[in-house]
């Protein structure tokens, strides 16, 4: 199992773009794989852009509730 850990604060225009590409390259290996997203006190519309990829790919959103940084 591999895990893909990703920090996201207010990136709304970019994650998912990020999280499609990341599927693209790990079809390619025959491991399973897990992606975890912190979600680090986003203020724009991160959490609404992560939402639909739930369904589609083997992600877990966490959220912080304060900005705890990189």
């Amino acid at each position: 199992m591999i895990y893909i850990c990703i920090p996201a604060y207010n990136e709304a225009g970019t994650i998912g773009v990020l999280l499609w590409k990341i599927r693209q390259v790990m079809s390619e290996f025959p491991r399973d794989y897990e992606l975890l997203v912190l979600n680090d006190a986003s203020t724009d519309q991160t959490e609404d852009v992560l939402a639909p990829y739930l369904r589609v790919l083997p992600l877990t959103v966490l959220r912080s509730e304060a900005r705890r940084g990189y």
